[in-house]
């Protein structure tokens, strides 16, 4: 499971890699992509692609460009399917609140019901 900072750097990299094999970006670029609401340093970007690498979604190859750092990323199977990833989160989320509310509304209903008869 990603973590916020995870999400929003995988959130990005997503968009930015539609329809690509591979996408080559500075540091620079994905940290000032991320809201000021979440601040983002380049040690915090270098650990969270190790992260997103370790757990399959994509391939970082680190370059070196007329002596500016950039990432050569891929991404992975798991990757690819991100976007249906946070699809299902969204309807597992959804239909775990609606369960909630069904539920409250019965023990109410049942609240009733118990204190009519007694």
């Amino acid at each position: 499971m990603l973590n916020k900072k995870e999400l929003l750097v995988m959130k990005y990299l997503y968009a930015r890699l539609a329809g690509r094999q591979s996408l080559l970006i500075s540091p620079e670029e994905i940290v000032g992509a991320m809201p000021v609401s979440t601040p983002l340093t380049a040690e915090d970007l270098s650990d969270i692609l190790k992260g997103l690498t370790l757990d399959g979604y994509i391939d970082v190859v680190n370059t070196d460009k007329k002596g500016a750092m950039l990432y050569c990323i891929s991404l992975k199977f798991k990757g690819e399917a991100f976007n249906r990833e946070i699809a299902e989160k969204r309807k597992t989320m959804c239909v775990r609140v609606c369960i909630t509310v069904g539920l409250a509304i019965l023990s109410f209903i049942i609240t009733l019901i118990l204190k009519a008869i007694f």
